[in-house]
């Protein structure tokens, strides 16, 4: 999960740029098992509370009984998300669909 801030520029170009093409990308695959999600921590603050976030944007990783697995400030590349995620990394087309420059 991405916990981010409205207000937040670093949030929203690591969303557009990282976290939408793999999320966009595991739902394709039909990874069912892997939930990727952003989270306002404004709207939310008990995530934020309950991972403890002091900064935004951040990532959580959890296994499927909900346990924390996995979580740093210092934000996933896009290899190590789609790794995390168990997919293949995208190709330079798949992140053209994504470029927002």
């Amino acid at each position: 999960m991405l916990i981010t801030a409205p207000y937040c520029g670093s949030c929203k170009q690591y969303f557009l740029r990282v976290f939408e093409p793999v999320m966009a990308q595991t739902k394709w695959l039909g990874r069912e098992n892997v939930k990727l999600e952003r989270i306002d921590g404004m709207e939310h603050p008990e995530v934020a509370r309950k991972y403890n976030i002091l900064s935004v944007p951040a990532v959580v990783v959890e296994d499927d009984t909900k346990k924390q697995t996995f979580m740093r400030t210092a934000l996933p590349t896009q290899e190590e998300l789609c790794e995390l995620a168990y997919i293949p990394p995208l190709t330079a087309k798949e992140n053209h669909d994504y470029d927002i420059c």
